[in-house]
């Protein structure tokens, strides 16, 4: 079993001000990255993808056509935000089956028939 986990760092939080070193321009647009992040997770082929710092009102449209073999679940960090940042736990729809899911303030708990995941984003 592969398992991948990634801090995308939100859109909202890369800007030249707080990452002036950054050389590739490119990074700064976000339909850009995006592409970056789909085909570094494509490749990986894991069974299980962890992602925090997701925009969730944009989740669905940015990732779901390109990564259509996954199932998913989704947490908001902090209930105190208007635009929602979270963590996404994915699955591989035929290979693993969940029994539940629960979310504490930080993590998103997903258990499997054998094993349990905790999606975490701390500051």
């Amino acid at each position: 079993m592969k398992i991948v986990t990634w801090n995308i760092l939100a859109d909202r939080y890369l800007n030249k001000q707080r990452y002036p070193n950054i050389k590739d321009e490119g990074l700064f647009d976000w339909t850009y990255r995006k592409k970056i992040i789909i085909e570094k997770l494509l490749n990986e082929n894991a069974d299980i993808i962890a992602l925090q710092e997701v925009e969730l009102s944009t989740f669905e449209e940015d990732f779901m056509n390109e990564l259509s073999s996954y199932n998913f679940h989704r947490h908001q960090i902090t209930k105190k935000r208007t635009n929602k940042i979270g963590n996404v736990t994915l699955f591989k729809n035929s290979d693993l089956v969940i029994k539940g899911q629960r979310e504490t303030t930080h993590a998103l708990i997903s258990d499997f028939v054998d094993f349990r995941i905790i999606n975490v984003h701390l500051e």
